[in-house]
């Protein structure tokens, strides 16, 4: 109930610039839909919203710009269209028993990740979809098929944990 005192008093003059820390901390559900509503109509009026947070899920859906900080230094700026484009290649995850000689052997994936009988193929930079579906094996044992962009979580983790797995234009991002 406290945070939405707070926000209510930071916003109720509808402020020109507006800073958030964390403002979806130990928020239920309902709650966050309201913020989230509440945030998206002030920067549609024009109120410039720094937001801070870790909950990249939220940043990724609220935030038009980044700035990515890791032990005290910027590892990603940019236009959060522009920032995905660069990073956030594609990846498919498989529902159904394969083997995972059989997906490492699909064109175009340069990484699998399969646990029980969930698989996912991360794509190879510019990949072109449709195409890249049609060379699928026939053989390939699918119940359910989801091809999305790897996440803005997903990245942060990679670069915090030093894992070094997202391919960023041919090369890794470190």
């Amino acid at each position: 109930m406290g945070q939405k005192v707070q926000l209510i008093a930071a916003i109720i003059h509808e402020p020109e610039l507006l800073i958030l820390d964390e403002p979806f901390s130990g928020l239920d559900p309902v709650s966050q839909e309201v913020f989230k509503d509440e945030i998206k109509e002030l920067a549609a009026k024009g109120t410039a919203i720094l937001l801070s947070s870790h909950q990249m899920n939220l940043v990724e859906e609220l935030c038009d710009r980044l700035y990515m900080i890791h032990r005290g230094k910027k590892v990603i700026y940019g236009e959060m269209e522009d920032v995905k484009r660069e990073y956030a290649n594609f990846k498919c995850t498989i529902i159904g028993d394969n083997p995972e000689e059989l997906l490492r052997n699909i064109p175009s994936v340069h990484r699998v990740e399969s646990k029980e009988d969930r698989s996912i193929l991360y794509l190879e930079q510019d990949v072109h979809i449709p195409t890249w579906l049609r060379e699928l094996p026939v053989e390939l044992n699918v119940y359910e098929l989801i091809i999305d962009r790897v996440s803005l979580h997903e990245i942060f983790i990679d670069i915090a944990s030093d894992k070094n797995m997202i391919v960023k234009e041919g090369a890794k991002y470190a």
